[in-house]
């Protein structure tokens, strides 16, 4: 989801926006964020289409492109934008989580010290796992950080996904190596074969745990699921029986166990840095700034969404 994390070039500009360090300070000398930014993280539903930029400005959209709300709730990129208990949950590189109302008001905030997170998600018991810079994995519980491992994914943990029933976590990053976590006491269980390439994203479906690098391969509970061909393969999504993702190159490609091989369905012209699906639609966010919305049938584009205006008055003072 979606982006500088770590200074290496190997995997390109695509990467470096998706997973940046944590935001330094704000300094009285620095300019005003670009309102809207790139959106690197987005979410849709059957009633919303729900984004998140690099400055940390979330918004609400209906599925028509209307702009129903907009907020800024991070100081630094949101990773990460879902639905929680008829709000929204977000994740940021500034590292914090939050839950909102569907109106934008903060209901809590929960900070990882000292690291920028680049994604989480939210357990059935109120916990949150969040993986962050320096290859960190941990869970957040309301009165504070309930376990953590440091440095178990390298440079960096990229992305986390939870199981269909909520008690199991698993985990990738710069080391190419998928962990499976037990939620409620952060002990190891499986950890899958090391790949030659980056774990980017992951999904866990009932059919399994699916992990997409950089490698240019998706594995399926470690074992090979299809190639992934096309450069730095970054967001993964499933597409009715199938599953789509989107590269660096600006392609979204298709795989499956009933294709033969990926096929790109749709070229966007511009950096994927955050993909959601619904039906035949998906919606981009592109590395020119632009969310757009796509017909995977036939690769048509359906539209450019019109840019919010800049939020009015200053961040939740709790973000300070």
């Amino acid at each position: 989801m979606r982006r500088a994390l770590v200074g290496l070039a190997l995997v390109g500009a695509l990467v470096l926006a998706l997973w940046p360090r944590a935001a330094p300070p704000p300094s009285a000398d620095d300019p005003p964020p670009v309102f809207p930014g790139r959106a690197t993280a987005l979410f849709v539903d059957d009633a919303h289409l729900v984004s998140g930029d690099e400055h940390g400005l979330v918004v609400v959209r209906d599925l028509d492109g209307t702009v129903r709300d907009a907020w800024v709730a991070h100081e630094a990129a949101v990773r990460r934008v879902a639905p929680l208990e008829g709000g929204w949950f977000t994740v940021s590189a500034d590292g914090t989580v939050a839950a909102w109302s569907a109106e934008g008001r903060v209901r809590w905030r929960r900070r990882l010290p000292d690291f920028g997170l680049n994604d989480g998600v939210v357990l059935p018991d109120g916990g949150v796992v969040v993986v962050a810079e320096r290859g960190t994995v941990a869970r957040l519980d309301a009165d504070g950080v309930a376990w953590r491992h440091a440095g178990v994914h390298g440079r960096a943990a990229f992305a986390v996904a939870r199981s269909p029933a909520g008690h199991r976590v698993v985990t990738g990053g710069a080391d190419g190596v998928v962990r499976v976590w037990d939620a409620q006491s952060g002990a190891l269980k499986i950890e899958e074969p090391q790949r030659t390439g980056w774990v980017t994203d992951l999904l866990w479906l009932p059919a399994g745990r699916y992990a997409l690098g950089t490698d240019n391969h998706v594995t399926l509970d470690g074992a090979p699921f299809a190639r992934a061909p096309g450069r730095d393969p970054v967001a993964l999504v499933p597409l009715g029986a199938d599953l789509l993702y989107g590269c660096e190159d600006g392609t979204l490609r298709r795989i499956g166990r009933q294709l033969s091989a990926a096929h790109v369905v749709v070229d966007t012209g511009a950096p994927v840095l955050a993909l959601a699906a619904r039906g035949d639609h998906v919606w981009t966010g592109g590395g020119d700034g632009a969310v757009r919305q796509w017909d995977v049938t036939n690769g048509a584009l359906l539209g450019t969404l019109p840019r919010p205006a800049p939020p009015n008055g200053e961040a939740d003072a709790d973000l300070r």
